[in-house]
């Protein structure tokens, strides 16, 4: 009830740009998920160095080199910890940022889900493994999923189609007796 107080109650065809709505919709279809490192200070978005990967070789290559007496080992660079361009903070976040496509019978709208909200649509608590395999392995379970969100509208500067960010899940299960009051006030 608070979540309909604060914000109208609209179809996905009456999205309107730069305004927030509630609506109900069917997940269509999951296209993409990716995390970005973001700064906390300042909210900038943070070039990733070395994976954890490659800097696990390089430490191994310095200190073979170390042990062979061979001096620094070729591209064995330190990797220090990162830290923002913008600012200079070095507390960093990762944000995982989750693409799908929602359908309510009357349009369908790519929609962008962020950080809390995006691990919430994947049923998850936090992000262990790489964003691209967790979507994978719960495509299947979430794909015809019906939700209730609060949606921000944003018209695509480059396409002119109507998008939407997912500012909060509000429902995994909304109550069909809700949305059977909903469409009959629509009628």
């Amino acid at each position: 009830k608070l979540w309909s107080e604060a914000f109208p109650r609209k179809l996905l065809s009456e999205l309107e740009d730069g305004k927030e709505c509630i609506a109900s919709a069917r997940l269509a279809e999951i296209y993409e998920g990716k995390t970005f490192l973001k700064c906390k200070a300042c909210n900038a978005t943070v070039q990733r160095q070395a994976s954890s990967l490659q800097q696990t070789e390089k430490t191994q290559a310095r200190e073979d080199a170390k042990e062979s007496n061979a001096g620094d080992a070729e591209g064995g660079q330190t990797v220090e910890a990162q830290t923002c361009r913008s600012c200079g903070a070095s507390d960093l976040r990762e944000l995982l940022v989750v693409s799908a496509e929602l359908d309510d019978g009357t349009s369908s709208i790519r929609t962008t889900f962020f950080g809390k909200t995006a691990l919430e649509l994947l049923g998850l608590n936090n992000l262990t493994v790489d964003a691209s395999t967790a979507i994978s392995l719960k495509k299947e379970f979430l794909l015809g999923e019906n939700l209730l969100l609060v949606l921000a509208g944003k018209r695509n500067s480059m396409s002119g189609a109507m998008e939407a960010t997912a500012r909060h899940i509000i429902s995994r299960t909304p109550t069909a007796k809700d949305e059977a009051e909903f469409v009959k006030a629509k009628l």
